[in-house]
């Protein structure tokens, strides 16, 4: 086992003559985020804010795509994990009328095709970013990233602050928590709503404890699915997907149970907004 793992290190870590990895390679800060800008409305509407959140699996499934136009009618945004930049994907942008950011999170070496997290939405951004971790899995793969994007609301002068996370697998909870600590200055500075939510990789107590104890701190409550126990869980059990808000109150929340196309089921969830909007208790 252990002679396994030192030829996957090696064939990892070794470089090609080019400087690229044999497999992948990690663009630079300034070239990982790419757009497709589409968008149909210039705010969100307070009354119905409605996500869908989803862990893509790098779109293997050949009708995965087709879950997707279906799961996504009616919905305002898309926070994808695992997104990858394929033609059919970028084809059902332009057809559904998405505009996208995709903050990139490597690239394969031999496709160029591009990996990493995305929001999707039919509102136009007030301004988009992304933070990568400063950790890599498994100490010297791949960085994971998170992506965070503003939206005006309409009749308020406050915006929609969301937060799309793929977090770190294969590393201490201690550096789970440094991912998701990259997020407190961008929450502690926003004075409206907040959804914050993805893939958080937590395989172990410690890290669902941890995570939702950080989210405690920051001021947002996990939402609560009415089949919930659907949720994709990791081999040992433990749920991997959360959506957490803040100042906005949950209309209904629901796992897309019946989903076959990647080993997470999609979460779906509807919110509204008011100026007296404290939590999202329902």
């Amino acid at each position: 086992m252990f002679i396994r793992f030192l030829l996957i290190a090696f064939f990892v870590l070794t470089p090609l003559h080019s400087g690229a990895n044999p497999i992948f390679w990690i663009p630079k800060i300034e070239n990982s985020l790419i757009e497709y800008n589409q968008f149909e409305y210039q705010s969100i509407d307070p009354d119905d804010i409605n996500i869908l959140v989803w862990n893509v699996k790098k779109l293997q499934n050949k009708n995965i795509l087709d879950e997707l136009v279906v799961y996504s009618q009616n919905t305002d945004f898309l926070l994808i994990q695992e997104s990858l930049n394929i033609k059919k994907l970028e084809n059902f942008y332009k057809l559904e009328n998405w505009g996208n950011y995709t903050a990139v999170s490597f690239i394969y070496t031999r496709s160029k095709l591009k990996t990493g997290v995305s929001i999707s939405s039919k509102v136009k951004p007030h301004f988009v970013d992304f933070k990568r971790s400063f950790q890599r899995e498994l100490y010297f793969t791949t960085p994971k990233n998170l992506i965070f994007s503003y939206y005006p609301i309409k009749n308020h002068s406050q915006k929609l602050l969301i937060i799309n996370i793929h977090a770190l697998n294969f590393v201490k909870t201690s550096t789970l928590l440094g991912q998701l600590k990259l997020t407190q200055n961008i929450i502690n500075e926003h004075q409206g709503p907040i959804i914050f939510a993805g893939d958080f990789n937590t395989w172990s107590k410690s890290k669902i404890y941890n995570v939702k104890l950080y989210m405690e701190k920051m001021g947002l409550q996990e939402v609560e699915f009415s089949n919930g126990h659907d949720r994709s869980r990791s081999p040992n059990g433990h749920y991997l997907d959360y959506i957490f808000t803040k100042n906005l109150i949950t209309k209904n929340a629901n796992v897309i149970s019946d989903s076959i196309t990647s080993d997470h089921k999609p979460l779906r969830a509807s919110f509204y907004f008011s100026s007296k909007s404290t939590n999202n208790a329902r």
